[in-house]
């Protein structure tokens, strides 16, 4: 960088009583500026997400958007799976737009402009059971095609996770297919297993010992998309993708019975689980000036599953203990979300509403042969306001969830009303350091499977069943949250308390024939 000036020049000048002219030429000269350095924050607390962006190190460091999310604090990245640090499921996008954790894995870190990490879910997402989301921002793509492979393959066991993406771009739109495979195959599993319990002032106890035996399952996903998108105007994506699932896996263990009796037996049990999935996925978002933005989102998916277990106990060749389930099952399921925000000076404010249908039928053959089916609708209208005053940002939310199941097995319905409020403040110590409080409330509704009165023996006076009878319960969540960042350094700690009140919970009664384990 150079700065023109001119060089020094003396002329000397005698003075006297006369007047003089003189003309001065200047020479121009060329002076070198030092360098000039312009830094933005990597890491940028807001009310409702955390904004990283990667250094030019970072996006040497890591071979993919996958593993360069391991930057985020709370995020734990393994194999092509990606979960917070106490276990919950993330929600990944890509550009606003529903993907996977493959798709990361084929994106390079040099095409990422941001990543916003809402470690709180924004409220479209409140009911998701989710733990947080995360939305990559990429840079406008080329003209042209790109291929990208991801792949991990073991040489000594049947273990792998690959990927191939192709991506064309064209004007403003993008044509994209994707493989994804993920495979596992080996032969020395073990499991080991203990059970006692007592039945009729009896106690029966075993020991199970496992020995090796195969596991081998096949996940695979076929996508086609296609996006078409102007920049600040508008997004459009549609996604049709085919998932297929085949798990194969058997337990032989070496059984020590204690009591009632003491007796050496071998056990063994075949798991087969397969299911297949078409999805087509339907997203729009439309900004209008710089302060509207509506966007529209429709998920349409078919599940079919067959399931199939059997176990058996054997004493000198001879059955002593024998349980099997079969359950077949279709499911059709759609999902609609309709979004519109409003920004204003510092504020932006969002309501939307989001609604849910599934009809599912299913067949159990187990101690008896039932048929199932049911239907279940949610309907949730919710509204966000988000901004700042100051070193203070704020996010307030509040959402009403109604839902309602239908067993026509059962013949019986369930309807359940949920409030969903929640308050995120952040305030900013100093351009290093923010600390932030959240209040979130959620109601837990039991699921259909935990609904289910169907019995399940896991051992001779010892079965499971659900509990038709289950009701809602809220749990409250508080966290207080400290974070500092100054260059290469990052330091985050929290405190958080939960609460519950009649949470659904695990518990053991006696029937007439058996101990009954069931929820309540």
């Amino acid at each position: 960088i150079k700065h023109i000036g001119y060089k020094n020049k003396e002329y000397p000048v005698f003075i006297s009583n006369q007047n003089i002219k003189v003309d001065i030429i200047l020479e121009k000269e060329a002076i070198e500026l030092a360098e000039i350095v312009i830094t933005a924050n990597n890491i940028e607390q807001f009310a409702d997400k955390t904004t990283y962006r990667l250094t030019e190190k970072d996006k040497d460091s890591f071979s993919n958007a996958l593993s360069a999310l391991q930057i985020i604090p709370g995020l734990q990245v393994m194999d092509l799976s990606l979960h917070t640090t106490s276990g919950k499921s993330v929600k990944v996008l890509i550009n606003g737009i529903n993907s996977e954790e493959s798709d990361l894995a084929v994106l390079k870190p040099q095409d990422l402009l941001r990543i916003d990490y809402y470690d709180i879910p924004p409220a479209r997402f409140a009911t998701a059971g989710l733990g947080a989301v995360v939305n990559l921002i990429t840079r406008k793509s080329n003209r042209g095609g790109t291929m990208a492979l991801n792949t991990q393959n073991a040489f000594t066991t049947g273990y792998g996770n690959n990927v191939v993406n192709f991506k064309y771009n064209f004007k403003n739109s993008q044509l994209g297919l994707k493989y994804n495979i993920n495979y596992r195959n080996c032969n020395k599993r073990l499991l080991d297993e203990n059970l006692e319990y007592e039945f009729n002032e009896l106690t029966y106890k075993k020991e199970k010992k496992g020995e090796n035996s195969p596991y081998k399952f096949e996940d695979q996903l076929f996508e086609v998309s296609f996006n078409n998108q102007k920049t600040d105007n508008y997004v459009f994506s549609v996604k049709f993708s085919l998932a297929d699932f085949n798990q194969r896996k058997k337990s032989k263990q070496f059984i020590t019975q204690y009591a009632p009796e003491h007796l050496e037996k071998m056990g063994l049990s075949v798991d087969k689980n397969k299911n297949f999935s078409p999805n087509i996925d339907l997203y729009f978002n439309k900004t209008f000036s710089s302060e509207h933005e509506v966007l529209l989102n429709l998920v349409g998916t078919y599940f079919d599953s067959d399931y199939n277990y059997n176990y058996e106990e054997i004493v000198n060749q001879q059955p002593d203990f024998i349980t099997s389930t079969r359950i077949e099952g279709d499911k059709y399921s759609f999902i609609g979300d309709l979004l519109y925000s409003y920004s204003f000076k510092n504020n932006k404010i969002s309501t939307g509403i989001k609604y849910s249908h599934g009809t599912s039928k299913q067949d159990m053959v187990n101690a008896s042969t039932m048929h199932t089916e049911s239907k279940n609708d949610e309907l949730i209208a919710y509204a966000e306001l988000v901004g700042n005053v100051k070193k203070l940002s704020y996010k307030f939310s509040v959402g009403r969830d109604y839902s309602k199941f239908n067993s026509q097995t059962l013949n019986k319905d369930y309807n359940f009303t949920a409030f969903k409020p929640s308050l995120f403040l952040n305030y900013n110590l100093n351009k290093k350091s923010a600390i932030n409080l959240s209040y979130q409330m959620n109601t837990i509704n039991p699921t259909l499977a935990e609904l289910s009165p169907s019995l399940y023996m896991i051992d001779y006076k010892y079965a499971y069943s659900g509990n038709p009878d289950l009701k809602p319960y809220n749990k409250h969540n508080i966290e207080l949250f400290y974070f500092f960042n100054q260059g290469d350094f990052l330091f985050t700690t929290d405190v958080s308390v939960s609460y519950a009140r009649n949470p659904i919970l695990t518990f053991f009664k006696t029937e007439q024939n058996h101990i009954l384990e069931t929820i309540d």
